[in-house]
């Protein structure tokens, strides 16, 4: 039969582990919690900015029609300075979707027994 004290010394080291499995655990849930708000944050802000893109190019549409239809007999197109902004706007708009898209694939998640792999 154990002695009371090495049931007291096993059973501490049991303990022991339980608590430190627990915190790896919630560390690991954290992690992947945060992971998730951030990659959610982020798909928002990439359907924004296609929705204002869509926007933009409806409105450089109508300025592009509204030019051609002044002089129809007209053989290029002369793009104004409000065309130009627009198109600006919208290159930025893509850049800032690329980028959206480069810190999402980013947050993958990988994990090896309780380690979680931290992003750079």
């Amino acid at each position: 039969m154990p002695q009371w004290n090495e049931i007291q010394t096993h059973a501490k080291k049991i303990i022991d582990e339980g608590i430190k499995l627990l915190r790896a655990g919630m560390t690991e849930a954290e992690f992947i919690a945060e992971a998730t708000a951030e990659s959610a944050k982020l798909h928002i802000a990439s359907r924004k900015d296609r929705l204002d893109i869509y926007k933009l190019l409806h409105e450089l549409g109508h300025k592009v029609y509204h030019s051609a239809s002044k002089d129809p007999s007209m053989r290029e197109l002369k793009l104004t300075d409000a065309m130009l902004k627009i198109m600006q706007k919208v290159e930025k708009l893509e850049r800032n979707i690329k980028n959206c898209e480069a810190r999402i694939a980013k947050l993958t998640i990988t994990k090896r027994s309780s380690d979680v792999q931290k992003r750079p």
